[in-house]
């Protein structure tokens, strides 16, 4: 909540200070230390409060804080064959970058279809085998549309449960 004095610079200035860069630096004061062990008193594990206190600086001064990464500003072109000739080249990498990703997801498609049949004929045989319950019969009338895109059917269910025999 602002206080009556605070300005919106104010504000900006503490939302500057934790950017990543002017990050205040965070850490564990004797007084909060001793707070938490009133807390949990297994933090002590045998060590007393200065103890923990080396260590907790030990470990805060090896702490860095990762700086934002910047982008590579990007070089004016000097000469306008070669910015052509660049670009074209990017363009290149990227639409082939592209066709293969698409390539890669036609053929994850291709796999979706048999991958969920396969599921269907194991849960089928498990939880109905002979395919007689009424909300199995009635599941596969009212799916048929749905079952014949992907090419699930009773007689699949059938095959499989010969095979197994």
């Amino acid at each position: 909540m602002a206080k009556p004095g605070d300005t919106e610079d104010s504000a900006d200035e503490w939302g500057s200070t934790l950017d990543g860069r002017e990050a205040p630096a965070i850490g564990v004061n004797e007084d909060m230390l001793r707070k938490a062990i009133a807390l949990n008193p297994s933090i002590k594990q045998g060590k007393d409060t200065v103890d923990i206190m080396k260590e907790l600086s030990a470990a805060q001064a090896s702490r860095t804080v990762a700086q934002p990464q910047q982008e590579a500003p990007k070089a004016k072109p000097k000469d306008i064959v070669e910015f052509f000739l660049s670009a074209k080249e990017k363009y290149e990498s990227e639409r082939k970058r592209i066709t293969a990703e698409k390539q890669k997801l036609d053929q994850e498609e291709k796999q979706l279809a048999p991958k969920l049949v396969e599921r269907m004929i194991d849960v089928m045989l498990e939880l109905d085998p002979n395919m007689t319950s009424p909300q199995t019969q009635e599941m596969l009338k009212m799916q048929a549309g749905f079952f014949n895109v992907i090419g699930f059917s009773a007689r699949k269910v059938i095959e499989r449960k010969m095979q197994k025999k």
